[in-house]
């Protein structure tokens, strides 16, 4: 089935209202995303990145370090 604005009444929204609306969509998305529980291959890489740090700490990296290289590539 096809979503349309019609069904919604979205299509008698200004165009201003439909940019504020887009935003409170993303808004709620990046909420329930960031509420969401990891899925199970998240949980794998962490645990296999924990395991590799445990087994070798001289790989590890400060945080300090990884926020500078960051913002060195980035520019900011």
């Amino acid at each position: 089935m096809t979503l349309t604005l019609e069904q919604f009444g979205l299509d008698k929204l200004t165009l201003d209202e439909k940019h504020a609306l887009v935003g409170v969509l993303q808004e709620s998305i990046e909420a329930e995303e960031h509420n969401a529980p990891p899925d199970a291959e998240l949980l794998a890489e962490l645990d296999r990145r924990i395991a590799a740090g445990k087994a070798d700490p001289t790989r590890l990296i400060p945080w300090n370090e990884v926020k500078a290289t960051i913002k060195a590539r980035w520019g900011k």
